[in-house]
């Protein structure tokens, strides 16, 4: 382990191509008063600095919360200040349960570049674990949009009793932090009892229409195509 962590290199735990491990001012949870708002390519969305720390700090924020003002407020899961006792080795039985009661609807999220928690690994899990008490599906694995159209959202499986797996393409463990957008999709969807729409592949060029190679026609003619 200690060779694997040697040779691992750069990474934020919770999100694989999250761009914002090389402020050093997040890392040292002060203001990014001089950053840029978005920090590289792969992020789409704003280092959050401390501001979260700050506002969940203000007496203001604890009372409307009904948190005791002498609350310690912890941002990382680093277990520091915290005491967590494990009473279920395995909660998937809980999922069963949860998906037979009338009137329950299950869903469950996963960002697909959370390192942390694997989308593959624990939709495997689930998949593995409804086998074996032989509950099938009642829509396979497929693609979900936030369009109805192209704009992928991620990927979703369900179950009998209104039993969903959904993930949520490029968004690490915290999935509203990361795609705020795609969050307000499948959070609506789900309360609204609605399905999660589904991907529509993009209508083929009729002939004479251009198409992606018709882009550049320079090129092409350079490259004696």
């Amino acid at each position: 382990i200690a060779q694997m962590d040697a040779t691992l290199g750069g990474m934020f735990d919770y999100s694989l191509y999250d761009d914002c491990i090389y402020d050093e001012s997040f890392r040292r949870q002060r203001r990014l008063a001089r950053a840029s708002p978005y920090r590289g390519g792969l992020n789409d969305y704003a280092c959050p600095s401390n501001a979260m720390t700050e506002w969940l700090n203000r007496a203001d924020v604890r009372a409307a919360l009904n948190i005791q003002s002498d609350n310690r407020f912890n941002s990382a899961d680093n277990g520091v200040g915290m005491n967590y006792t494990l009473t279920e080795p395995n909660v998937l039985p809980i999922y069963e349960h949860a998906r037979q009661k009338d009137g329950l609807r299950v869903l469950v999220y996963n960002g697909d570049t959370d390192p942390g928690i694997n989308s593959m690994v624990t939709q495997r899990k689930y998949v593995d674990y409804f086998d074996s008490i032989n509950v099938t599906e009642t829509e396979a694995w497929r693609p979900w949009t936030t369009d109805g159209k192209q704009r992928m959202g991620g990927y979703v499986i369900s179950y009998p009793g209104d039993f969903h797996y959904l993930t949520i393409r490029g968004s690490g463990h915290m999935v509203p932090e990361y795609k705020p957008d795609v969050t307000l999709a499948f959070i609506a969807a789900f309360v609204g009892g609605k399905p999660f729409q589904p991907y529509v592949k993009p209508p083929m060029p009729r002939r004479g229409q251009r198409g992606r190679g018709d882009l550049f026609p320079d090129l092409r003619a350079g490259a004696g195509i």
